[in-house]
Parts: structure tokens; sequence; C-alpha cells
């Protein structure tokens, strides 16, 4: 198997293992051979709409398991980008998701809100 070839097999959500709310044709079945072969799956997307828990809990509705700590968003790589770099501040916009892997300890990164110090 081809995947045997690799430590990490990483995947883009949105168009590849689905769209919308569909499943593409054969997702389900190929990340449950991937999974049964003992493939180490990562699923990344640059929506940072959702939670890694929310993501998960969609992809487990469409019959393919994950968990949290196996998905990647725009958020969570700020904040692992921050951590690794010692630490620091990151202005967000948008929806409150991207907000919350920095605040919830994903990294020790921090955000700051207009006018506020902390």
């Amino acid at each position: 198997m081809l995947a045997a070839r690799y430590d990490a097999l990483l995947f883009d959500l949105d168009g590849v293992l689905y769209r919308g709310e569909e499943p593409v044709p054969g997702a389900p079945e190929t990340m449950g051979a991937l999974r049964e072969a003992g493939a180490y799956v990562v699923f990344l997307t640059n929506n940072s709409s959702r939670t890694p828990e929310q993501v998960s809990a969609k992809l487990g509705a469409m019959g393919m398991h994950s968990v949290p700590a196996e998905v990647v968003t725009s958020a969570t790589a700020t904040a692992d980008m921050l951590a690794a770099r010692g630490g620091g501040t990151a202005c967000t916009s948008g929806s409150r998701p991207p907000r919350r892997p920095l605040r919830r300890g994903r990294s020790p990164a921090g955000t700051r809100r207009r006018g506020s110090t902390r």
C-alpha cells in the first residue's frame, strides 16, 4: 500500500473528503481502509469557522472517524506557530472560533482585543 511509505497522510477537507455536507464518493471507505492499515492521518483546513471538535464531529457524521487532535485548522496552525516562536500576540478578525485555540491554551500565545492590554 502506498500509504505505508509515509509517516503521515495529510488530507485537505472541503472538496477533497467532502463537499459541503456530503462526503466525496469513496472517501469514507478510503479513510476506513487507511485506518485499518494503521495509517497516521491528519485533516487540514484553511476554514477557521469551525473548531477541531466541530470538524471532527462533521467527519464522524459522514462516516470518517477522527479525533479533534487530528484536525489542523488555520487557527490552530497559527497558535502552534506562535508557540514555536516562544509566544506572542495575534490580532484576529472574523468569527469567534479562530480566537478559541489561542485563548484555550492550544499554545501559550495570547490574543489582544482592541483597547485591551491582555
